[in-house]
């Protein structure tokens, strides 16, 4: 950092820095874990390259792997300013947009790529989206027609404050209908103990004839002191305290991963789609992703969750993901777009029933492993679509993280 600009921030105090920082526009999630220090390592001008959250990694990674509480400290990057507002200005205008529109979990507005290609443009999609599981549909109140009436064609976002505001005009909003199908119904489908992340569970309603779901990743719940495993949380029909296993053996009762205790399930109205599983116990987390086997793994290890930062840089840069799910296997693709309450996001990768709780995640060029999101159902009447609850959100509104 320049002599001048890090005597300055150097000599601030927590409460200035903070202030400065923000003014700046970097984002809140990244001011809740930099320091001078921190900031120092990337960036010797915070006005030219941007400081980013890249994740919250295990500071305890090998004490993780024997089964201890998760232990996270942040790690972070920076890009250069004009990348950066290019990439938030968009968020910022759906912001606006979503505040200006009927309040429906049925109306998500999206900040999507503009093409499939890297370096692509955002718009905002403004989805009008009926969701269909079992039989029965949930509708946004609004008309289709009413909510086109309700939206403007382009709109403006901005980023930093003051002296530092910078202002994008001209972002294109497009209003899109879409029918969603939730996933509840083949690879990873053997046994895992201990059990990782992207290999089968069952589905826990109790019906015999119910077939598998897909495990989303380890996790742990800081509220109650407890390991377990995160999923989808629409299969589990608004119950919890359901018993599930790894795999399949209902008759016999062996095999009992855990029981579902957090629930967001949208079929009830709630706001994402994922459970946690509680261990009761008998098999031990692994931080892998499963391999096609019994019982192995592909030793890229979960180091924990990355910040919304680095998921929308991905987005950004094109960057491929992976999803992983009992049905379609693991692919890879890129992430097309992010809600503007950070809840969901769709990359483009294909599903199928029983791909529910499956894990979104990215491996760095270390081989360390990320989570992003569980996977949901699909998105915009397209099966090569994937849709998903960001983990961000879910840490940032439960006790329970990676």
């Amino acid at each position: 950092m320049s002599s001048d600009i890090s005597d300055e921030i150097g000599s601030m105090g927590r409460r200035r820095f903070i202030q400065s920082m923000s003014a700046l526009g970097i984002s809140a999630t990244t001011l809740n874990f930099l320091t001078q220090d921190a900031l120092a390592e990337v960036s010797d001008n915070p006005k030219d390259m941007v400081p980013r959250l890249k994740a919250l990694r295990h500071k305890n990674h090998d004490e993780v792997k024997k089964g201890a509480k998760p232990e996270r400290e942040p790690v972070f990057y920076s890009i250069p300013r004009d990348q950066w507002v290019q990439t938030e200005a968009p968020y910022d205008a759906a912001k606006k947009l979503e505040s200006q529109l009927p309040n429906d979990p049925q109306i998500q507005v999206m900040i999507r790529k503009s093409g499939p290609r890297k370096k692509s443009n955002s718009h905002i999609e403004v989805v009008h989206e009926t969701v269909e599981m079992n039989g029965a549909e949930i509708k946004p109140e609004s008309s289709l027609n009413s909510l086109k009436e309700q939206t403007p064609d382009t709109i403006s976002g901005s980023v930093g404050k003051g002296k530092n505001l910078v202002e994008v005009s001209g972002i294109p909003v497009r209003v899109k209908e879409s029918r969603a199908t939730l996933d509840d119904r083949n690879e990873f489908e053997g046994e895992y103990h201990p059990t990782p992340a992207g290999c089968c569970i069952t589905n826990p309603v109790p019906d015999p004839d119910d077939e598998n779901v897909t495990v989303g990743c380890p996790a742990y719940n800081s509220g109650t002191s407890t390991g377990g495993w995160l999923t989808s949380g629409h299969q589990y029909a608004g119950e919890t305290d359901v018993k599930t296993w790894q795999p399949v053996n209902k008759l016999t009762g062996t095999d009992v991963l855990g029981y579902n205790s957090v629930l967001h399930d949208p079929n009830e109205g709630d706001t994402g789609d994922f459970s946690f599983v509680a261990t009761d116990g008998n098999f031990d987390r692994k931080y892998d992703i499963a391999a096609s086997s019994n019982n192995t793994y592909e030793g890229w290890y979960l180091y924990g969750t990355l910040g919304m930062d680095k998921i929308k840089d991905l987005k950004e840069d094109g960057t491929p993901v992976y999803k992983q799910g009992i049905h379609t296997g693991r692919n890879q693709g890129e992430i097309l777009s992010i809600s503007s309450d950070d809840v969901y996001v769709v990359i483009d990768c294909d599903r199928y029933e029983g791909d529910s709780g499956g894990p979104y995640y990215w491996v760095d060029e270390y081989g360390e492993s990320y989570m992003i999101g569980i996977h949901r159902g699909n998105s915009a009447d397209s099966y090569s679509e994937s849709k998903g609850t960001l983990l961000p959100w879910i840490e940032a509104n439960t006790d329970i993280y990676v």
